[in-house]
This record gives C-alpha cells, sequence and structure tokens, in this order.
C-alpha cells in the first residue's frame, strides 16, 4: 500500500485536536519526522509546513498536558508512554529544525527569509527546551540531556550576532518575545533549579517563570566578580555551575541575573494579595499554593547562588515515618508564612511555646 502524499500528512496533522491518544500522537510524529528528515528539498515552503505543524503541536500540548501534570506523582503506564511521545516529538522538530539551519544557505536566499533564521534557531532551542523539561517531569534517572546541541545553537546565534534578536516564537502568542539568548538561558535556569525535588506542577510553573525572567539576564565573556556568580561552558557537556576557579577559557559565559531577586519579591507581594504570576505560562491554571512552595524553592536557590556555595540546592530528603507539622489550608498556610516572616528575630526566640491550634501533626508515608 502507497504512503499518503505529504500533503495529505500535512493536513492531517493540522486537522487534529488532541495528542492525548495514542493514535493522534503518531499522526503528529510522523508528520513532523516527514517534513523535517533528510533525503528531501529543503526549500522554504517544507519548513513553513514545518513549523505550521510544530506550532500546532505546541498548542495541542499546552491544553493536553494539564490532566497529566495534576496526576499523583507515581506515573502510570499510559500516562509515561504520552510523556515518551512527547519527547519523541520535541526531539524530530528539533533534529529538522536544525537540519534546516545547516541547509540554509539552499532556503535562505531572500532577505526575508534570511530574517527567518534567528526564529528558525529558537524554534530548535524551544524544541530541545520541551525535551529536557518532560525529562523533569518523568524524573528517571539516566535521562542525559542533550548539552551539546544546546550550546551549539546558541554559539551559532552568538557568532552570527543575533542571539539579543528578539522574534515572536510562536504566532499564537504574540506577547511572548524572547531572543535566543533568553531561550537558552531558560533551559539552564530550569536545569539548575530541578533538582528532583519539584512536582510536576512546579516545573511548569518554574518555566513560565523563566519564560518572562530570563529576558533581564544576560551572558559576558568576561567575568566581573561582583555581577557574576554562575557560568557555562560552551564547550561542556553540562549546563550550569556556580563560578569558581575552573571558570574561565574563550568558551566559557557568565550570567549576570541581578534581577532575579526582585522577581522573587514581585511574586511574593503578588501572592500575598492572592495575584498568581504565570509568565509565559499556564501558571495561573494550578493551585496557589504550588506557588507558594515553588517560591521558597527559588529563594533558597538565590540564596545559594548569592552566597556562593557550591552545593546548590540541596537533594530532596526522605521523610519516611517521620512526623512534620502541616497547616491545612491557604489562608492559614500564607498567614502563617508572612507573620513568621514578618517577626525576624522573634520568631527564633528560645521559649517554650504551646501548639499551634492552626497546625496538625501528620506521619510522612514518602
Amino acid at each position: 500500500m502507497d504512503a499518503p502524499p505529504a500533503s495529505a500528512v500535512l493536513e492531517a496533522a493540522l486537522q487534529l485536536k488532541t495528542v492525548r491518544d495514542a493514535t493522534s500522537r503518531a499522526q503528529m510524529l510522523a508528520a513532523i519526522r516527514g517534513l523535517g528528515q533528510e533525503g528531501a528539498d529543503f526549500t522554504l515552503e517544507r519548513l513553513e509546513a514545518l513549523m505550521r505543524v510544530e506550532e500546532h503541536f505546541q498548542t495541542l500540548l499546552l491544553y493536553d498536558q494539564i490532566d497529566f501534570l495534576r496526576q499523583p506523582a507515581a506515573i502510570s503506564e499510559a500516562d509515561r508512554d504520552f510523556a515518551l511521545s512527547v519527547q519523541r516529538a520535541c526531539l524530530e522538530s528539533a533534529n529538522g529544525y536544525q537540519r534546516f539551519l545547516r541547509s540554509r544557505g539552499a532556503w535562505a536566499t531572500t532577505s526575508a527569509a534570511r530574517q527567518m533564521v534567528p526564529r528558525l534557531t529558537g524554534l530548535a532551542l524551544n524544541a530541545i527546551h520541551c525535551f529536557v523539561k518532560w525529562s523533569c517531569f518523568l524524573n528517571e534517572p539516566g535521562r542525559a540531556t542533550p548539552w551539546k546541541q544546546i550550546h551549539a545553537l546558541y554559539q551559532l546565534a552568538e557568532g552570527e550576532g543575533y542571539a539579543q534578536a528578539p522574534f515572536v516564537l510562536h504566532s499564537a502568542q504574540q506577547a511572548f518575545r524572547p531572543s535566543v539568548q533568553t531561550l537558552y538561558l531558560r533551559t539552564l535556569m530550569l536545569d539548575l533549579l530541578n533538582s528532583g525535588n519539584l512536582s510536576r506542577l512546579q516545573l511548569e510553573i518554574a518555566d513560565g517563570w523563566f519564560g518572562a525572567w530570563c529576558a533581564a539576564y544576560s551572558l559576558d565573556a568576561r567575568h566581573s566578580p561582583r555581577h557574576h556568580q554562575l557560568f557555562v561552558d560552551l564547550a561542556s557537556d553540562s549546563g550550569m555551575h556556580l563560578s569558581g576557579d575552573e571558570s574561565h577559557g574563550s568558551s566559557v559565559r557568565y550570567a549576570r541575573i541581578d534581577g532575579l531577586k526582585a522577581q522573587i519579591e514581585e511574586v511574593r507581594t503578588g501572592l500575598r494579595h492572592g495575584r498568581l504570576f504565570a509568565g509565559h505560562g499556564p501558571g495561573t491554571l494550578f493551585p496557589i499554593e504550588a506557588h507558594v512552595a515553588l517560591l521558597s524553592v527559588i529563594e533558597k536557590l538565590c540564596q545559594s547562588i548569592l552566597a556562593g556555595h557550591e552545593k546548590g540546592i540541596e537533594e530532596r530528603t526522605p521523610l519516611e515515618d517521620r512526623e512534620v507539622e502541616v497547616t491545612l489550608g491557604f489562608d492559614r498556610l500564607v498567614r502563617r508564612m508572612f507573620d513568621h516572616a514578618g517577626r525576624g528575630d522573634e520568631a527564633r526566640a528560645p521559649a517554650a511555646q504551646e501548639p499551634d491550634p492552626e497546625t496538625e501533626r501528620w506521619r510522612v508515608h514518602d
């Protein structure tokens, strides 16, 4: 039986309403793979078709992932298969975009076509970032991050002078106008934050926050002890690190994230008034408790960076069969959180304390 023509595969993919079921995912993957494959002419028409299909996939995924993110920590086989399929589609998209970048001499023959190169680089980075994020969702050991590809894409943009040029990544999200540098830093920061101690909801919220925040960060070739606490080696197979004696060389870039502290305070102020900060993500769909818990983790990261500690965020501590204090209800949680912060040293004064009527003691089954 002959394979359907490429135009039919394209139209079938664009007509899909979901990628939650296996059949739809297979159709989408086939379309992305076919449009980005080697062995065919690298034309502007084919590239634009790949962009359309991949954007449609990302739009469907934005909605289809909500139920997945809300599932219990123990992932089912059906959800694991969903996540792995998403990762395959992301890698196929990234590989296709990178093939078009390598072959841009064939299709970028006009000024308008050449102006698409920054966005194409960003789309490749975004697709790899999506793969990395879903690896975090799965939280399975042994899943390597393709740092070589990530660094190479940033180096391409930096070398050709468009790393900081903003563009609309997807037409459905006109407000999101990142640069290649912003997208690169978003992946670096999410990887730095994730140590296995975040829920899937918190990871998605953090991704939206960093999508907005990283536009205010920068990468520099020269080190300043006053402004740089982090570095990344473009020649390495790893992500961001705290600056140290080893962070030197022509391939090293130093991250300036001076605005992180103010960004944290802005989110905290919003939470005090019941406002959720989404950044560039669906974070407002998720419980405010997840935002509060995530903010605490990011504050800890910020403190660790500013202090220059090598440890960074501590690994998740097993709590099996321990008793912990639990505050039920968001109003009580926020009141307790900010009351303690407002009392400062008074909250730590050694004294015999009466039981708090707003807390309970639960035994943890980790």
